[in-house]
């Protein structure tokens, strides 16, 4: 019996453990490791991307970004040989070669000699009497002019 009893004290004598249910413990679990994960994302090192001087994407390096910097997600895949431009205003990588080209400054032939080469390959007989007067009134009035400005403008381009 008295064996029983010192387990009893023994019981007693121990200092009391807090209760704390599973859910509870879950919770300061998860809270610790969510803590621990900010802090690790604090110190960690992202992607930062290196530009030349005309801002083509030559490289990458991982480091702590400043300002001025551009931070790539981890999983960037675009080529680093400088075929993606950085679009400031756009704040977007685009390829090169694409967009709009630049307009020449003059079409090699007029809009005028254009619709008189249409009409002309049609053949009279299929056209609208108005469109064949307007082509006797072209020939007769301005298909020479036209022809010497194209000859002048290839001129002009070749030197």
């Amino acid at each position: 019996m008295t064996e029983k009893k010192n387990k009893k004290e023994k019981k007693k004598s121990r200092p009391a453990r807090p209760i704390i249910s599973a859910r509870a413990k879950a919770r300061v679990k998860a809270k610790k490791a969510e803590e621990a994960n900010k802090a690790e994302e604090a110190n960690k090192a992202v992607l930062i991307a290196s530009l030349d001087d005309n801002g083509h994407l030559v490289g990458t390096l991982r480091g702590q970004p400043s300002v001025d910097d551009i931070v790539l997600p981890d999983d960037c895949d675009l080529p680093l040989n400088g075929t993606y431009k950085w679009m400031a205003d756009q704040e977007c990588f685009l390829p090169l070669g694409t967009g709009f080209p630049r307009v020449a400054a003059k079409p090699p032939v007029s809009e005028t000699q254009v619709l008189y080469l249409l009409a002309s390959a049609i053949g009279e007989s299929l056209l609208p009497k108005e469109v064949a007067d307007w082509m006797r009134w072209y020939e007769s009035n301005l298909k020479k002019r036209d022809e010497e400005l194209q000859v002048r403008t290839r001129k002009m381009r070749e030197q």
